[in-house]
Formats: C-alpha cells, structure tokens, sequence
C-alpha cells in the first residue's frame, strides 16, 4: 500500500521521518492543497475526457455485466466517481462512490469497470446468499470479489473494450486462478459461488 502512496509523490516520503503528528498532518495538507491548485486544469480537462472515454463503452459494459448476473437488477443509487491523485482507489458499497485516477486514461475507464462490478457483485451475492452478510465473510468475500474481477476483466471480450489487463494481487494470485479454473467449467455465476464461497 505504501508504495502506491508515494509513487507519484516521492517527495512526500519526508512524511516517514517526521514523528510529530501535527507536524505530519500540516504537511501533508499543504501539499494537497498546493498539488490540487497547480493541477486543478489539468484534472478538469482529464476528467471531461474520461467521461467521453467512458460514455462510449458503458453500453458494452452494462452487456457483458448484465450477462454475467443474469439481469439482476443494479443497486439503487447515485454511483459517484472522485478523481484521485493517489495510487490507491477505494470504493463505498453502500454509498455507491469509489475513486479512479485521473493521469492514466485506460486506467481509469478499467477501475470504473472494476469498481462496478464490485457493485453489481456484491448486490447479487447479498440478494441470493444473504448469510454472507455476517461480518466473519466479509475478509473472504473481498478476496472472492477482487479474484473475481480479475478473472473475468481478463476475459477476450472485456480486453478487447478496456485495452487494459488488470493487476492481480500478489496474494491472492492462487485464489484467481482457483477461479479460473472454475469459470472455464462453467461460465455460470451462481456454479462459481456454490464452488468458492466458505461453507461454515
């Protein structure tokens, strides 16, 4: 994680050596601040693009996830995406908001598809195997979905959109590939979850 903090800020690495916190805090803050004004042009114009980039495939990819899902509804929600100067993109599930970059184009039409279909996978897993919602799941639902994801954004037809392979974490390299295997069986979601999900 640290190492998609400063990757395009390596100036910030002084942050490491500071031991006041305020003294951190104030520090960071400036940068922000400063870093947000000098690019606030460039971010405007990059997410215009990104928008038109995304308007043209978003039909594509409502198919191909709506095909995977089997027509399951979409969560109800306004689906919000902030642009980051970070290298890290969280997501709120609940909330319906998540964050891409703003530097990499390609990048950041693969994180939206990425990020929504965390959305759509959730919702489903919810809607059909509602016992999953417990809190002791969710660590192993996050690999599952993240698994997921990689699998299926590395499929032909999702390439052949996005352009953009998708990074599988290192950790859970074993678990998508557990997936893969399964998904080439069957291409059926409910045949993959009955495989993967935890029993107890």
């Amino acid at each position: 994680m640290e190492a998609y903090f400063f990757k395009n800020h390596p100036q910030l690495r002084i942050l490491k050596k500071i031991k006041n916190k305020k003294k951190k805090e104030k520090l960071l803050s400036d940068y922000v601040v400063d870093y947000y004004r000098k690019h606030n042009a460039i971010m405007k114009k990059r997410v215009k693009e990104i928008k038109e980039r995304w308007n043209k495939v978003k039909y594509q990819f409502f198919n191909l996830a709506n095909k995977l899902f089997q027509n399951h509804p979409w969560p109800k929600g306004k689906y919000i995406a902030y642009v980051t100067i970070w290298g890290i993109y969280p997501r709120d599930i609940k909330e319906k908001i998540f964050f891409i970059p703003y530097k990499d184009k390609k990048l950041a039409l693969e994180v939206i598809a990425h990020e929504m279909l965390h959305f759509i996978f959730y919702d489903y897993l919810y809607s059909h195997y509602p016992k999953y919602k417990k809190k002791r799941y969710q660590k192993k639902i996050w690999k599952i979905s993240e698994s997921f994801n990689a699998t299926i954004q590395n499929q032909r037809e999702w390439i052949a959109i996005f352009h953009k392979r998708p990074e599988v974490y290192p950790a859970l390299k074993k678990l998508t590939q557990k997936i893969k295997k399964i998904w080439r069986e069957k291409k059926d979601i409910d045949y993959l979850l009955r495989k993967i999900l935890p029993r107890k």
